[in-house]
């Protein structure tokens, strides 16, 4: 498989299913419960599949619990935010991260494991460059969400 096809692939992944997901109840609900400890958030659609493992920790230990419940919450939520900021956002040489800042909240994502389909018995790999070019692969990304002190002006 060719740098070319993963950094599209990869792309993609944040673009289409990443930020459909982050505006689902379910993955709202994955958001709310890493604030106490990691959580796995499972995506699967026609084109992509994958998992994001959610570790919003940071955020109890430094005392903000209360105000990013209400902002995962509240009406214009934080997750539908960022949503829209993803894909203008993803960065690396293959596409692999993206990192968006809404109101001192930083949402990290990384892609840092790749599933090898059925034929290969859902193997994870960390470089998919020596996989087949046909191989439909599935994406890990690890999204860490922390609290980021704004400077004073």
């Amino acid at each position: 498989m060719d740098s070319v096809t993963v950094a599209r692939n990869n792309h993609l992944f944040y673009y289409l299913p990443v930020m459909m997901s982050m505006i689902k109840d379910d993955f709202l609900s994955a958001v709310l419960r890493s604030i106490t400890d990691p959580a796995q958030y499972g995506i699967e659609d026609d084109s992509f599949s994958g998992y994001i493992l959610i570790d919003a920790t940071d955020i109890s230990k430094k005392g903000y619990r209360s105000d990013f419940i209400n902002k995962v919450k509240g009406d214009v939520n934080i997750c539908g935010q960022v949503s829209r900021k993803i894909a203008g956002s993803v960065t690396g040489d293959m596409n692999t991260d993206a990192e968006v800042t809404i109101d001192s909240y930083r949402f990290q994502f990384k892609i840092t494991k790749y599933e090898r389909d059925r034929d290969h018995e859902w193997v994870m790999v960390e470089d998919p460059l020596p996989l087949p070019e046909e191989e439909v692969l599935g994406r890990f990304v690890e999204l860490t969400i922390t609290y980021v002190e704004r400077s004073a002006e």
